[in-house]
C-alpha cells in the first residue's frame, strides 16, 4: 500500500507541475511575461509592451501585434500565421524558426533580430527596417544590421 501511496503522489506532483507550466498563459501582457507555448490566438496585443517576452512555441495565428514592443523578446518557434506586426518593434528579438507564414511586417523594426529558419512564405516586409533578406537561402538568415 505505501508503494501505490508514493506512485499517487508522484504523479500527481508531476501533473501539478506540468499544469503549473502554463500558469502564465493568463498573465496579463507585460514586460518579460513567460506565455511559453500559450495559445494566444486571434489576440488583441497592438501597442503592448512585452519587452523581453518569452514566447517561445506560443501560437500567436491572427493575432494583432502591431505597434507593439517586443525587442529582445524569445519566438522561438513560435507561429504567427497571418499575424499583423505593423509598425513593431523586433530588435533584438529571436525568431529563430518562427513560422510567419503570411505574416503583415510593414515598417516593422528588426535591427538585429535573429531570423534563422523562420518560414516567411508570403510575409509582407514593405519597409522593413533593419533586416536585408538573403536570396541565396531557402529559409530566411539572420543578417546584420543595416539602416534601411
Amino acid at each position: 500500500m505505501n508503494k501505490t501511496r508514493t506512485f499517487a503522489l508522484a504523479m500527481a506532483l508531476a501533473f501539478g507541475m506540468a499544469a503549473s507550466s502554463h500558469a502564465g498563459c493568463k498573465d496579463p501582457p507585460a514586460p518579460n511575461v513567460d506565455w511559453s507555448h500559450c495559445g494566444m490566438n486571434g489576440a488583441d496585443l497592438s501597442g503592448k509592451n512585452l519587452t523581453g517576452a518569452n514566447l517561445t512555441g506560443a501560437n500567436l495565428d491572427n493575432t494583432d501585434i502591431s505597434d507593439a514592443t517586443l525587442n529582445q523578446a524569445t519566438l522561438v518557434n513560435a507561429t504567427l500565421r497571418f499575424a499583423n506586426l505593423g509598425s513593431t518593434n523586433l530588435s533584438g528579438a529571436n525568431l529563430t524558426g518562427a513560422t510567419l507564414t503570411k505574416a503583415y511586417m510593414n515598417s516593422a523594426n528588426l535591427t538585429g533580430a535573429t531570423l534563422t529558419g523562420a518560414k516567411l512564405t508570403g510575409a509582407n516586409l514593405t519597409e522593413r527596417h533593419g533586416w536585408t533578406a538573403r536570396r541565396s537561402a531557402p529559409a530566411a538568415r539572420s543578417a546584420p544590421a543595416t539602416n534601411g
